[in-house]
This record gives structure tokens, C-alpha cells and sequence, in this order.
């Protein structure tokens, strides 16, 4: 198998939690069912080191906060990078169904957006 990324997306908060913490090894393996391996090895078998090499985990609880996509990406209104920011971030699929893009309107939890566990708002913009 050709070296590559994986992105994993849990439609359940608490079961990208619990996966999240799997995959980055705080959790010893007698504490779940089945095994986890990379390039065919146990990461049971495996240092915190070598698994590193393979595995970054970054388990990340983002929030999306009342008034609008954009205003959460960037709250001061003075970042220059939001198109950057929105497809670092993997949430151009989120953006693009609203007919107001960045400026659809959410509610605290980001309701009326819908979300799995994987789609989270990175945080303020970067100025350049």
C-alpha cells in the first residue's frame, strides 16, 4: 500500500472520542475489542515512537459559536485568508450546500449546520 493520508469522520461525538484516543494510544489495548494495525504491525507491538511515525492523531472538540460561519472563521473581520482557511479546515462541503455561504447564519453548536465529529471551525483566521 502506497504511503498517504487518512481522514476518519465518526457521525457520533463520543465514537471519534473514543477512536481518537485508540488511535493515539492512550488507551491500552486490553481496553477494547479488536486490533489496530498500521502497515500490517500491532500497534499494541509498537513504541509511542515508531507509531508516531505512522499516526499523528489530533483530537480536536471545536465549537461553532451564534452568527455566521464567517464571524466564526474569522470574529474581528480582518482576516484576508478565509478561502484558505475553509479548505484547510475541510469545510468547504459545509459551506457550499448554503446559498449564503460563509454569511449563512448558525446558531451556538452550529445549528442549523449539520455536523460529524471530524467538521470543526479551526479558529480565527490568519491576518496576512
Amino acid at each position: 500500500m502506497a504511503a498517504g493520508c487518512v481522514a476518519i469522520t465518526a457521525y457520533q461525538p463520543r465514537a471519534a472520542a473514543h477512536l481518537a484516543s485508540v488511535l493515539a494510544a492512550t488507551v491500552p489495548p486490553d481496553a477494547y475489542e479488536g486490533v489496530v494495525r498500521v502497515s500490517a504491525q500491532e500497534t499494541a507491538g509498537l513504541s509511542i515512537e515508531a507509531l508516531r511515525e505512522h499516526i499523528l492523531v489530533n483530537p480536536y472538540d471545536g465549537e461553532i459559536f451564534a452568527g455566521t460561519l464567517r464571524t466564526n472563521l474569522d470574529p474581528s473581520g480582518t482576516g484576508r485568508m478565509i478561502a484558505e482557511a475553509v479548505e484547510a479546515s475541510m469545510l468547504t462541503d459545509v459551506v457550499a450546500p448554503h446559498r449564503d455561504g460563509l454569511d449563512h447564519p448558525v446558531r451556538d453548536r452550529g445549528e442549523p449546520v449539520r455536523r460529524t465529529a471530524a467538521t470543526a471551525v479551526p479558529g480565527p483566521c490568519p491576518r496576512r
